[in-house]
């Protein structure tokens, strides 16, 4: 009797780590579900390096002033702006560091008083004079070039038509907000 209830352990034995390791092999499919989100906040970027100008407004090199230099294609400034799709914002330009608060802005001479009186439009052509006021803008999510263009107009020259040689700057702060 023994033997008869060895073997009979041993086949129980047997059948359930068989059924065991089958139900552990057994093919199976499974579903399930990822959640992905991303929370997109408002806000703007200019292209640029920090620290460094926004934009540059060269008029070149001259030697006197018999016509209006610039406001055209030639001599355009652009800011790569790039606002959230939708998000209105504003640029504002000051007057420079040696403006008269009359939309005339002047670049003075780097070793001197001397200047040289200048405009800036947001249009091509001088038509729409970039005062200390606000420039409104929406946003496209895209790089959006702004452009600036410049005018050394020899109306505004008075007298001096033939300024002293020298290197002559300005700084305009442009704000942007949104």
């Amino acid at each position: 009797m023994r033997l008869k209830n060895r073997i009979s352990l041993l086949v129980i034995a047997s059948t359930a780590i068989l059924g065991y390791s089958n139900y552990a092999n057994a093919a199976g499919t499974a579903n399930g579900q990822l959640g992905v989100t991303v929370n997109v906040t408002a806000g703007c970027t200019v292209g640029i390096a920090d620290g460094q100008p926004w934009a540059t407004l060269d008029f070149g090199t001259i030697s006197k002033i018999t016509a209006d230099i610039g406001a055209d294609a030639s001599l355009a400034s652009g800011l790569n702006i790039t606002c959230t799709d939708g998000l209105g914002y504003k640029l504002t330009f000051d007057d420079g560091l040696y403006g008269d608060g009359a939309k005339l802005r002047h670049m003075q001479i780097e070793a001197g008083t001397k200047q040289i009186p200048y405009r800036l439009y947001t249009s091509l052509g001088g038509t729409e004079i970039l005062a200390d006021t606000e420039q409104a803008y929406t946003g496209t999510g895209q790089i959006e070039d702004v452009s600036i263009y410049g005018l050394i107009s020899l109306a505004d020259q008075g007298t001096v038509v033939a300024p002293a040689a020298g290197r002559y700057n300005d700084t305009v702060v442009v704000t942007l907000t949104w």
